[in-house]
């Protein structure tokens, strides 16, 4: 039987309609595309905020970090100085010694124009000399009164013992040299350097009914005798053939219309020295010294042509009593720095004499006005004692300059004590020349002159030696070989000069400049206060009790000028009446030591008399009963209703541009501990 196979045929399922492979469209596309735009712009749109949020964060972190080398700095030094002030322009622009501005607020970090410049000063014809630069932002306050030092060791620089060397903490410093009018033969700058402050007696230079013979009496040479009516100084006589110099500071009033004001000259080496022509030895009987003679203060009257006065300034009308600080000047030997010297390196060696009291330049003039500030002292000066009233003590220094440009950064730094020599600075981005600055200019070096000037310069500390300087990525010629990473702050010196001088630990300070236009600046409360008898009379170092001139002022405030704004200072006694009564019946009252208050800095709360604009502290800020019980000053029990009045308050500032603000960190501390009981 045949079987049979059943084909079956596969039966094909309806056929579709064939289409090509779908895509997208353009349209879908672009929907896409904007999509994804939107989304990837919102996540970008988080990142700048944070960009900022680091860059501020890192300045910020910078700030705090230069503040407080520079409060260190302060802190760590022999003695810190007595004041810092800001100071009026003269006609040249250059810094006024006699002008201290007590208008200028501590925060005051405005940018001057020219006519500015001039509204400080209206009664000076500004020349175009005057850059309104250096009276802006950070440089308002830049004045540096007493930093004070004992004479130092001398030590050998560059392989000889020139002198002993002091570098000043806030260098580079303003310094134009000059010549005393009185005397051609000697030298002037613009610092004051002097001793320590001689004490004062007040005799009468006339014969008067007490005092028939007006020939002062003095113990030693730590003391002068003045006559504030008659304007006359006298000093301890000394045998020689030379002449003794001294430089005083004062206060003095200025009448405009029926308006007494007081203004302040501060030490200045070409207007207010006095000089003392010592006896010849041969004038002394026996051997022994003439008594003390008076000579004028001033030259004015019958002394406008004595040699040994100072000049009389514009518009006085007296002295304030009691505000003058007379010291013993020391002589600048010669108008060429130490270290000025030919491409030889022949060093132009100060010639000492037997005096102590002397002083050179030992840094190099840049930029045709400023310093770094390293001076260098007669040799003798060390192991000098100084006869005082209070004892013997080593021979000190006092010196007060105005620092040149607070824009110029200065920091110290220790040299690595193993290759590679490498030292990181604090800021980034340092500026070299060719660089193009915010105001579209050519940056022409650290100081701001026709010529180009360094962009960073390198100081020995200890020596005051000047290992290196650098302009356009060119060492000069007398530099250890080094080179600056701009972009990171860092210098790295050639490994076989430092070792060669032995530099390895060495303290080596830097001096630069960098982008944001980054700058330093040291505020101080004055070391001590002294009473005014009016508001109209006080100045930056003193102060007016409320309430005791015609009841002008609040009864229980105490009244400072607007630089002193934010400060703390501290009352080292004082006295106020109450209206409680005792057993009998008599008002209490209330005696307090050494308590601390912070100065008003809330400008809408200065007050104002007849034309005097102050500030103040009240004792309501730490005696809400002071206002209860109607506390006033009182100098009933001692003549005094508040005395022993200090300064107590340092801030270190750092400052930098933020596009068009500035920025500012301040870090504060005390110099001493109040405590109240």
């Amino acid at each position: 039987m045949t079987t049979g196979i059943r084909v079956f045929h596969r039966r094909n399922a309806p056929s579709k309609r064939r289409h090509p492979a779908r895509g997208f469209s353009l349209i879908e596309v672009l929907v896409v595309l904007v999509v994804l735009l939107i989304g990837i712009l919102s996540v970008l749109r988080l990142f700048p905020g944070g960009f900022l949020t680091i860059q501020r964060t890192g300045e910020l972190t910078i700030g705090q970090s230069l503040a407080g080398q520079q409060l260190d700095q302060q802190k760590n030094t022999e003695s810190i100085f007595e004041s810092v002030v800001a100071l009026l322009p003269d006609a040249n622009g250059a810094p006024d010694t006699k002008s201290v501005d007590t208008s200028v607020l501590p925060d005051d970090l405005r940018d001057l124009t020219f006519d500015d410049l001039q509204a400080l000063v209206p009664n000076v014809a500004l020349t175009n000399k005057a850059d309104p630069y250096y009276f802006s932002n950070i440089n308002r306050i830049r004045h540096i009164i007493g930093e004070n030092f004992r004479i130092p060791i001398p030590t050998s620089n560059a392989g000889k013992v020139f002198g002993a060397v002091y570098m000043v903490q806030n260098g580079p410093v303003y310094n134009a040299f000059g010549t005393d009018p009185n005397d051609p033969n000697q030298a002037t700058d613009s610092i004051a350097v002097r001793g320590a402050a001689l004490q004062r007696t007040e005799q009468s230079s006339v014969p008067t009914l007490d005092t028939p013979d007006p020939t002062p009496i003095l113990q030693n040479p730590s003391q002068y005798a003045i006559d504030y009516q008659n304007l006359q100084i006298a000093f301890y006589p000394r045998i020689g053939t030379g002449k003794r110099r001294f430089t005083i500071s004062y206060n003095y009033y200025v009448a405009n219309g029926n308006l007494v004001s007081v203004r302040s000259a501060l030490n200045d080496p070409t207007t207010t020295i006095l000089t003392v022509n010592d006896i010849p030895a041969n004038a002394a009987p026996n051997g022994q010294a003439l008594p003390p003679i008076w000579q004028p203060i001033f030259k004015t009257g019958a002394a406008a042509n004595d040699t040994r006065a100072a000049a009389l300034p514009q518009n006085f009308t007296g002295l304030v009593r009691n505000s003058e600080d007379v010291s013993r000047a020391f002589r600048l030997v010669n108008s060429t720095p130490v270290n000025d010297y030919p491409v030889n390196g022949t060093p132009n060696a100060p010639v000492w004499s037997d005096d102590p009291y002397e002083y050179a330049w030992y840094s190099e003039q840049d930029g045709g006005y400023a310093n770094v500030g390293v001076l260098i002292f007669n040799p003798r000066g060390h192991n000098e004692i100084e006869q005082t009233t209070s004892g013997p003590r080593p021979l000190s220094a006092r010196v007060d300059y105005t620092s040149c440009d607070n824009h110029i950064i200065h920091e110290d730094r220790s040299m690595p004590t193993k290759p590679p020599y490498t030292v990181k600075l604090s800021l980034p981005f340092i500026l070299t020349q060719g660089d193009i600055l915010a105001d579209q200019t050519a940056y022409n070096g650290i100081f701001r002159d026709s010529k180009a000037t360094p962009d960073v310069l390198v100081y020995n500390v200890n020596t005051g030696e000047e290992l290196g300087q650098i302009a356009g990525g060119v060492t000069d010629a007398l530099s250890i070989p080094f080179t600056v990473n701009s972009q990171v702050g860092s210098v790295r010196f050639d490994d076989a000069a430092v070792a060669n001088k032995g530099l390895q630990s060495a303290t080596l300070r830097f001096f630069y400049r960098t982008q944001k236009d980054w700058g330093m600046q040291v505020q101080k409360a004055q070391a001590r206060y002294t009473k005014a008898d009016t508001p109209a009379t006080v100045d930056y170092k003193s102060f007016y009790v409320g309430g005791s001139a015609n009841n002008v002022g609040g009864l229980h405030r105490l009244y400072f000028p607007p630089s002193e704004a934010g400060k703390t200072v501290v009352l080292g006694e004082y006295y106020a009446v109450t209206n409680k009564m005792d057993s009998q019946n008599k008002p209490i009252i209330k005696r307090f030591t050494n308590e601390a208050y912070q100065i008003n800095d809330n400008r809408a709360l200065f007050e104002t008399f007849n034309g005097v604009t102050l500030t103040f502290i009240d004792l309501i800020s730490q005696h809400a009963e002071a206002d209860t019980d109607a506390w006033q000053w009182t100098s009933d029990p001692t003549g005094l209703a508040v005395s022993n009045v200090q300064g107590s308050s340092l801030k270190s500032r750092v400052i930098w541009r933020s596009g068009d603000r500035w920025r500012k960190v301040d870090t504060d501390t005390f110099l001493l501990q109040a405590q109240t009981r």
